[in-house]
């Protein structure tokens, strides 16, 4: 048996308990020769030792011994181990491995102060901006090695206008010349410093302790003169992007994985989409149990965002991109995931899939890097990338671009989700979603360093929770079912924000509309289900007479085809719809007036109010007959086109709308609601 086994800060005293049991039953320890020498007294054989291919060989030629393997550090523990795991599966030697006390525990013990607090950034041997990683704001803890060492680190940010803040250098953590230093970063430019050793800026930002200790903020190098500040309980969370160089990258399968590794670890995720998707978020709701959220700054605003972005309860929200890194509006970058994690500080990392290229893959992630400065790119995941082919990349992309290679998910048919017309099959559509995302889940923490990750993921102080009014005005009645599903979270929390009670009902399944002051008609999937739709008579006569009596009425894209006279299906059949609006909803071959969109009210109406500019988007295969006249859509590029139905009571048309966006469409569609309740009394 082999265990692998890391010292934590460096030495022995960095080693779990069932580390140093396991040290004293081994018959053979290998490791470096400064690591050997670290080690308490034992009669183990000592073979110095580091080079991968050397261990493998002496691992073989002692097949029937106890052997440890020793890993010094954090970095030398994750980078190490993994390479001899990948032999050992190989060739099916056992082994167990046991990580030691990561260096940045033992700072925080040796100094007080809540780890989990810290922005983690390794600095050893990676590509590192730390000017721009204290900009971000809270308190960092650096890892340093090889050329980057607390010196050089402190004179880049006393260069980049940084001395003034308070820096706690950890040298040599766990060994006899154990010290901790505390001083401004101004006075530690340029020292020299043990090689083993973390540094953590106090930043000036979210809670740093220069600013809440002065006391403790002194230059005194002596480390029994360090006086811990008191420890606070934490309140940061932590966020993190999945991204990629565009869509069919296997963005959506990969953030679902990790959200389902990662619950199973027992991490509290919560899942964002950037962007109008609506079916996305309904895989990361299956995979939660939770809501899934959008982030667009176009159809929430700057202001919007922020809402989402601060009401965040889990301890770590998972942001998948959308489309390529870069892609906004209209051939920009304003709306893109760039802008969106740039605004925010919030890490990015890649999912990349190969194929056909090595040096070249290399070169084009470097594009991505070094298209917008900062990227905020800070690490990778190969998708549908078999086993050798990682192994072959992995060393030159981290060569050419600097970034970590967090690991592969290899080809499964798990990850195989077929798509149609507007996207992949709803979550809902996957008779086996929960058994596919387990094994995705299971394949991802044998591929991907899922630690590593949560290092990566930037942290962010938490705001409290907002209290929303528990007093009701109104009940607005939400068709949900397999035809109508694309709804945004956020309106439905600004609607219940308004003092709405959200409904839920079926026009497949139901018999009638439910009570209600207010309809919502979602957009969805309704040309899949129009026959039985038409079949359900009394749920459309209900509906007809209801919006026609002047029931305050909002219908988006497919809520607004059922409202028409008739709607094609997929095979051209046509069926009876609601019959509350004129037009025939009719198939296409390709999207219809795709994109962002503004639309621009000439009359006040339910919704909007005349003078304003309402963002939207479109998204749709099927068209009308008749699309509206009342309302003017017009695109960021200057193309424009009438569309839309509207009164005192109603919009109905295909541009869909984010309710908790800054326009306050919520509370007007609310208020409504409830003046129509009142009304009917």
């Amino acid at each position: 048996m082999v265990t692998l086994i890391g010292l934590g800060g460096g030495s022995a005293g960095g080693m779990t308990a069932e580390a140093l049991e396991a040290l004293s039953g081994a018959e053979i320890w290998i490791g470096a020769r400064r690591v050997l020498d670290a080690l308490p007294e034992g009669a183990a054989l000592r073979i110095a030792e580091y080079l991968p291919e050397e261990i493998l060989r002496i691992v073989r030629e002692n097949e029937n011994k106890s052997i440890c393997l020793l890993f010094s550090g954090d970095t030398g523990f994750y980078s190490g181990a993994s390479k001899l795991i990948a032999h050992f599966n190989r060739e099916g030697i056992d082994y167990k491995v046991l990580p030691g006390i990561s260096s940045v525990q033992l700072l925080s013990a040796k100094i007080g102060l809540p780890w989990q607090d810290w922005r983690l950034v390794s600095a050893h041997g990676k590509a590192c901006d730390p000017v721009e990683e204290i900009r971000r704001g809270g308190d960092v803890f650096f890892l340093t090695g090889g050329k980057v060492t607390p010196g050089s680190l402190c004179r880049e940010l006393n260069e980049g206008g940084y001395g003034s803040l308070t820096a706690v250098v950890g040298e040599a953590l766990t060994y006899p010349s154990e010290r901790i230093r505390r001083g401004k970063v101004e006075a530690f430019a340029g020292k020299d410093f043990d090689g083993l050793s973390v540094v953590l800026v106090l930043g000036t930002k979210a809670g740093s302790l220069a600013g809440r200790d002065a006391k403790a903020a002194g230059t005194g190098s002596d480390p029994e003169a360090f006086e811990p500040a008191a420890s606070a309980a934490s309140s940061r969370k932590k966020r993190i992007m999945i991204s990629a160089m565009g869509s069919g990258s296997g963005k959506t399968v990969l953030t679902c994985g990790l959200l389902s590794a990662l619950k199973e670890r027992g991490i509290a995720c919560e899942a964002m989409k950037c962007g109008p998707d609506y079916i996305d978020p309904m895989f990361h709701a299956k995979v939660l149990g939770l809501p899934g959220r959008n982030l667009d700054p176009f159809l929430q605003g700057a202001c919007g965002v922020e809402h989402v972005l601060r009401g965040q309860k889990a301890s770590l929200a998972l942001i998948e991109g959308a489309m390529g890194f870069y892609d906004g509006v209209a051939g920009t970058t304003e709306a893109s995931a760039w802008e969106l994690a740039a605004a925010h500080g919030i890490p990015v990392v890649l999912a990349v899939r190969p194929g056909g290229s090595s040096v070249t893959l290399a070169a084009q992630i470097r594009g991505i890097l070094e298209f917008r400065r900062p990227s905020g790119v800070a690490g990778l995941i190969l998708t549908a990338c078999r086993e050798g082919l990682y192994r072959h990349l992995k060393p030159i992309i981290e060569r050419e671009t600097g970034l970590a290679l967090l690991g592969y998910l290899p080809p499964m048919k798990e990850a195989e989700i077929k798509s149609r017309h507007l996207g992949l099959m709803t979550a809902g559509e996957l008779a086996d979603f929960k058994e596919r995302f387990e094994k995705i889940a299971a394949q991802m923490e044998k591929t991907v360093d899922l630690d590593r990750l949560m290092e990566l993921a930037g942290s962010f102080e938490a705001e409290p929770e907002a209290e929303m009014s528990s007093q009701r005005k109104c009940r607005i009645a939400v068709a949900r079912d397999e035809g109508f599903s694309f709804y945004y979270e956020d309106s439905f929390e600004a609607l219940r924000e308004a003092g709405a009670e959200i409904i839920f009902f079926s026009p497949i399944h139901d018999r009638a509309l439910p009570d209600c002051g207010g309809l919502y008609l979602g957009g969805g999937y309704p040309e899949l289900y129009a026959a039985e739709l038409e079949a359900n008579v009394p749920m459309r006569e209900s509906i007809r007479e209801a919006v026609k009596g002047g029931l305050p009425t909002v219908a988006e894209c497919g809520g607004f085809l059922y409202l028409q006279q008739s709607l094609e299906d997929t095979a051209g059949e046509k069926h009876a719809m609601a019959g509350v609006l004129p037009g025939e909803g009719v198939r296409t071959d390709r999207l219809q007036r795709f994109g962002y969109a503004y639309l621009l009210p000439e009359e006040d109406s339910l919704l909007f109010r005349k003078g304003e500019r309402i963002p939207v988007h479109e998204f749709h295969y099927w068209d009308s007959t008749e699309y509206g006249s009342d309302l003017r859509a017009v695109k960021p590029d200057g193309r424009s086109w009438p569309c839309g139905f509207t009164s005192p009571t109603l919009y109905a048309g295909f541009p869909h709308l984010d309710l908790g966006g800054e326009a306050g469409l919520a509370a007007r569609f609310a208020a409504a609601a409830a003046a129509a309740k009142e009304g009917r009394k």
